[in-house]
């Protein structure tokens, strides 16, 4: 069902890369100038992948991202998601924190897909799997679904969501953490767990 589904759904976006302005001296002439520079070793490692190379001439839409800061907090945060939580293991941070969004609905809008491709497989599986009778009583009621709401992530990305919102995000995936995994903790214990995740790392 999914396979049918993709065709239909929005281009996948990339992910941004991240820079920094940097003083640097361009080799050749010796001048000193303002570069832009990787912010971060998963920012390389995008570069690297997308063939990005010394000396290319790239075109891109610069903007300054929200405070840097919660941005990295919601990452620690899945971290800690995919350190404790069964069913998260190998997903990166950010994977795991596109998952509890989808899973909470917060900052998710609906999108109306064709009705007509999930119905066929719906159909095509209950032939297999309940016999033709079943079959049949699906057949008299699905064709008349039209359309289907999907719940679709908004994005996370810098220049996509504002400093205020993003706040709301991670307080809405807090509590979806509280209310589903943690019952016992409230947003403010699951901030300190993730923090002190990444202070014993570092140490």
């Amino acid at each position: 069902m999914a396979d049918q589904l993709a065709p239909r759904r929005k281009r996948k976006e990339r992910r941004h890369i991240l820079f920094r302005v940097e003083r640097a001296v361009i080799e050749s002439t010796g001048e000193v100038v303002g570069a832009l520079v990787p912010r971060f070793a998963t920012d390389r490692r995008l570069m690297r992948d997308r063939g990005y190379r010394t000396g290319d001439d790239l075109r891109a839409e610069l903007s300054k991202p929200r405070h840097l800061g919660q941005h990295r907090k919601a990452h620690l945060l899945g971290g800690l998601v995919v350190a404790q939580l069964e069913g998260f293991e190998g997903l990166d941070q950010h994977a795991a924190i596109k998952r509890l969004q989808r899973e909470s609905g917060v900052c998710c809008e609906i999108e109306q897909i064709d009705a007509a491709p999930v119905v066929t497989a719906i159909l095509a599986a209950a032939e297999t799997m309940l016999g033709e009778v079943a079959t049949r009583m699906l057949k008299a009621v699905l064709p008349e679904i039209k359309q289907i709401d999907v719940l679709v992530p908004q994005s996370l990305a810098f220049d996509r969501m504002e400093q205020g919102e993003f706040e709301l995000f991670y307080a809405g995936i807090c509590q979806h953490l509280a209310e589903r995994y943690w019952p016992d903790c409230d947003q403010d214990q699951i901030e300190q767990m993730a923090g002190l995740m990444d202070r014993e790392r570092v140490a």
